[in-house]
């Protein structure tokens, strides 16, 4: 169970459907120099190709070029999880206009652990594969950007199956949310695994009017309207069936960003995460 300081959240964790590398072996017959490159690469994090692409995009879409600053003026005030990562790669990308023929919804999400007392953060948690292990008490807010812009519907399942609705946000190109928008949500109740399920409705929302991306998805993405799209809903309910998203190979184990390829128009995406929750004495 998941608790606000302000309102009792029944919250969720992070369940994450993984992606796996595959490592081919070095030739026996390859050279020292030629062993010690594969040394290297193979203690290189890997970035899953279809993550460099969606960050090509995201960069056009902000209009972040080789050598510029950012266009968009939400995501250079408070930069996005996208453009977060492409700091940290010393991004020099751009989007190829012939790949770009689909969209690939993405969403990037981190867990950061916060200070009881002011709310402070005290870590980034490890995301991704594994659940997140916190303990009964414990404090967290999570952090969340997408590619595209929608709508995207939290919702809670607690250790018990108990299902509650966090709410329908409006999201747009690599902008930075956070749940709770203030202090933390605080863990309590049964131990177990939380699931946290955000459903991603790429749409073009009332507040795209006027971003150096519009263009780029009119006609493209349907209009969610100025209410939560009956589509997110309908996906929650089980009426509809989410495509799910997958997670992407990349090297910040704070973050965790998952995608589909081929999206359709009116779909809605799933991403799943997974808390720990452990009793507070638990391990001592």
């Amino acid at each position: 169970m998941l608790r606000t300081q302000r309102l009792v959240i029944w919250a969720a964790g992070f369940s994450l459907a993984a992606c796996a590398t595959a490592q081919q072996a070095p030739s026996a017959a390859a050279d020292g120099a030629a062993s010690a490159t594969n040394a290297q690469e193979a203690v290189q994090p890997k970035i899953a190709p279809l993550l460099l692409l969606i960050l090509g995009r995201v960069a056009t879409e902000i209009g972040k070029q080789v050598g510029s600053a950012i266009a968009d003026e939400t995501v250079k005030q408070n930069p996005g999880l996208f453009s977060n990562l492409m700091k940290r790669l010393g991004w020099h990308g751009k989007a190829d206009a012939a790949d770009d023929s689909g969209l690939a919804p993405a969403v990037g999400y981190t867990l950061q652990q916060l200070d009881p007392r002011n709310f402070e953060v005290l870590a980034a948690l490890a995301v991704g594969e594994e659940p997140t292990v916190l303990k009964t008490g414990d404090v967290f807010a999570i952090q969340y950007s997408t590619n595209l812009p929608g709508q995207i519907r939290l919702e809670n399942v607690d250790p018990v199956g108990r299902t509650s609705d966090l709410g329908t946000y409006t999201v747009l190109v690599d902008q930075l949310n956070r749940l709770p928008r203030e202090r933390g949500i605080r863990l309590e109740g049964e131990p177990g695994v939380e699931l946290l399920r955000l459903y991603f409705y790429p749409c073009l929302p009332p507040e795209a009017a006027g971003k150096s991306w519009e263009a780029q998805f009119k006609g493209r993405l349907p209009n969610c309207g100025h209410t939560p799209n009956i589509q997110v809903a309908a996906a929650a309910l089980g009426t509809i069936q989410p495509r799910t998203l997958v997670n992407l190979a990349q090297p910040d184990t704070t973050v965790a960003f998952m995608a589909v390829q081929d999206y359709r128009m009116n779909e809605v995406t799933l991403a799943v995460a997974r808390i720990k929750h452990e009793s507070a004495g638990h391990g001592q």
